[in-house]
């Protein structure tokens, strides 16, 4: 039996715990962009226990999938005729995603208690519903997000390079399997340069990603155009402006699609975990310019 009466043992011990602690405590927060709780995602009814615990085995068979290296997955609860899936950025890391993830599943647990919901996170966005969305185009509910410190010139002055950017972006998505793509234009006589991406989740056609991106891009001229940092994220497309790297990390591998699983029975009522500080997830007021249907607006740190 370990005796504690052994100083060096004791010391030892106590540096391995702390240095366990603190590593825990350094791992990176997801950036949370915005969620919905059953807004035009599903039955608009309370979920019951039964709903909750299936849920909850729903969640950690995709964060499981995420430790798994997949970068995309679906999943059905048939039990009680529930969809989710979650899909990473296209360009993080399988570890990024992973714990995007897993953070996410854990605190939608508590965060939405209906049937649906969905989650933006700048890593990853995860997304449940009783309703059968697999495949299904949807532009709303959608975010507008962009940075209020960084205009063009005036607020009326176009930005083309955007629209150039954005839409030579969304032709060529279409052919890549991630449907996922990043990159730039020079600006100012080459001198600098302006980043964008756009990504769909890969439960659509090709075709439907490529209608998404487009009524995204039209929406640009509603809200951004004259921004030179922005992002507008929908149920099934999602795109970003800016004027500095927005992609960092090596590509997610390119994974086959595999069938939907059917999940195992629901365990006996799992203990929900504790929501989060809202702190770390704090947005900055809707900014009262650009509003479109059924979407909300806010201003980016």
């Amino acid at each position: 039996m370990f005796s504690f009466r052994n100083s060096r043992a004791f010391l030892f011990l106590s540096l391995v715990v702390f240095a366990l602690t603190s590593y825990i405590n350094s791992q990176p927060v997801p950036i949370y962009n915005y969620h919905y709780c059953s807004v035009g995602l599903g039955s608009p009814e309370q979920a019951n226990d039964d709903y909750l615990s299936n849920l909850a085995v729903l969640l950690d068979s995709l964060s499981s999938k995420a430790s798994q290296n997949y970068s995309f997955y679906k999943a059905i609860s048939n039990i009680t005729g529930i969809y989710g899936l979650f899909l990473c950025r296209g360009d993080v890391s399988q570890y990024t995603c992973q714990t995007c993830v897993s953070y996410v599943s854990n605190y939608n647990k508590t965060r939405c208690p209906g049937k649906s919901a969905i989650a933006w996170y700048n890593e990853c966005m995860l997304r449940y519903s009783d309703i059968n969305f697999f495949g299904v185009s949807q532009t709303e509910p959608h975010v507008f997000m962009w940075n209020a410190q960084n205009n063009i010139t005036a607020p009326e002055e176009p930005n083309f390079g955007a629209l150039g950017l954005m839409n030579n972006l969304r032709d060529e998505v279409l052919a890549t399997e991630l449907l996922f793509k990043a990159g730039n234009v020079s600006v100012g006589n080459g001198n600098g340069f302006r980043y964008g991406l756009v990504q769909c989740t890969r439960d659509i056609k090709s075709t439907q990603c490529g209608n998404c991106l487009q009524i995204l891009i039209e929406k640009v001229q509603e809200c951004c155009q004259a921004r030179t940092e922005f992002r507008i994220i929908s149920p099934i497309c999602s795109l970003r402006y800016g004027n500095y790297s927005l992609f960092l990390e090596a590509s997610a591998p390119v994974l086959p699609p595999l069938p939907s699983p059917l999940l195992p029975s629901p365990l006996p009522s799992p203990l929900l975990p504790s929501p989060l500080p809202e702190s770390d997830h704090s947005v900055d007021e809707p900014s009262p310019l650009c509003r479109g249907k059924k979407s909300s607006t806010f201003k980016m740190d």
